[in-house]
């Protein structure tokens, strides 16, 4: 418990950010270092000088808040000090964790004291967040406050940073919301997503990039809802899918290709219901679940073409125990274990084509039916 009241907790913690894997992203144009700013003080060497009541925790004529003041954890320990101008928060601010390691520096705007610039560390003392607060518009009296005033809010740019001191994140706000730029860095300074924020909600065309600089994503949101053209790269630049959102959903025709470039599939969507699947190129697996595969079968221009193979609904994943060679640690994996093929063979040009072999549920081979372009020509059974 706090002996007595005046605060918010402006606390922050470096974001982590995963940008990974067309267009090339963007330099910040910003260092991905910490700006310089004051060394955090810890709570030891901030106290005022003087005794308390005399020098510090004083008030005007009028009652209010007046110099230096100082707030304590119920331990004794220092939670905050600072300034007030006839009981108005000004100047500069700290605040602690009860172990004395500081927490966040606040220096209130000459011009306006509503408003300031705020450092927030980690407990080793490194910037995790650099920004600006709007704060409520205080004339506090020495007393002890009966309720809270409101919790100031994030207000201009905001710059995240990684526990390396690299810039890992620039967000926008506006009294509190999300409200223009945000951008998300790689540690060495490039870009990895761009976006805008209206009223709080993501709004336009938001980027992604691969490390390697190309495209990744692009994807539109109107009022925090996707909403218009989707389209996605392979790390090589390649495109990998694109698409349309509607109101939140999948709608129309969705295009999924190969590394190589060839188109390998359609979806096509009505408000987020797939309704209809166009298999063109490429290999294709079905399954029993989500455990057992059930066929897999190849495309060449929305023609079965090259090898299938299907199986009996049994067995299925499974832990097993292993050691690593490495390290000796005894570990765990999935595999598949008591599955059984039960016909396999091969397509040409949508036609099945020589054998075709058929196996029981044991994995004994029971039947081959030999085809030529479609046509069966004979039958062995075994």
């Amino acid at each position: 418990m706090m002996r007595n009241w005046f605060s918010f907790v402006l606390t922050g913690s470096a974001l982590i950010v995963l940008c990974s894997g067309g267009l090339r992203a963007q330099s910040t144009g910003q260092t991905s270092q910490v700006h310089s700013f004051d060394r955090p003080l810890e709570a030891h060497n901030a106290w005022p000088s003087g005794t308390f009541g005399v020098d510090y925790n004083v008030t005007d004529d009028e009652g209010f808040r007046h110099g230096p003041w100082v707030r304590v954890y119920g331990s004794g320990e220092l939670y905050y000090a600072g300034i007030f101008v006839h009981g108005t928060p000004t100047g500069s601010w700290w605040y602690f964790r009860e172990n004395g390691t500081a927490l966040t520096h606040l220096v209130h705007r000459e011009e306006d004291p509503t408003q300031s610039d705020a450092t927030v560390f980690t407990a080793d003392g490194q910037i995790a967040a650099q920004g600006g607060y709007l704060h409520p518009a205080l004339k506090l009296q020495g007393e002890v406050l009966e309720s809270r005033p409101a919790t100031p809010v994030r207000h201009g740019a905001w710059s995240l940073f990684s526990n390396k001191g690299n810039l890992t994140a620039l967000i926008y706000y506006d009294e509190g919301q999300k409200d223009g730029l945000e951008e998300r860095y790689l540690p060495s300074g490039t870009v990895c997503e761009r976006g805008h924020h209206h009223r709080g909600e993501m709004h336009g065309e938001w980027n992604a990039w691969h490390d390697n600089g190309l495209l990744r994503q692009k994807i539109t949101y109107r009022d925090g809802t996707l909403d218009g053209p989707f389209e996605a790269y392979y790390g090589n630049g390649g495109r990998l899918s694109q698409g349309s959102y509607l109101e939140g959903a999948e709608e129309g025709s969705w295009k999924f290709y190969l590394d190589d470039g060839r188109l390998q599939h359609i979806h096509r969507y009505r408000a987020g219901n797939l309704i209809e699947t166009i298999r063109v190129n490429g290999t294709f697996t079905t399954w029993y679940g989500e455990e057992r595969p059930e066929s897999e079968v190849n495309y060449r221009d929305k023609k079965l073409d090259g090898p299938f193979r299907e199986w009996h609904d049994q067995g299925g994943f499974v832990l097993e125990k292993f050691t690593d060679a490495d390290t000796g640690e005894q570990l765990q994996r999935r595999v598949m274990q008591g599955v059984q093929v039960s016909r396999e063979g091969e397509y040409v040009a949508g036609q099945l084509d020589g054998p075709v072999y058929h196996y029981s549920s044991m994995g004994q081979l029971t039947l081959t039916e030999h085809f030529n372009m479609g046509t069966l020509e004979r039958t062995e059974t075994h």
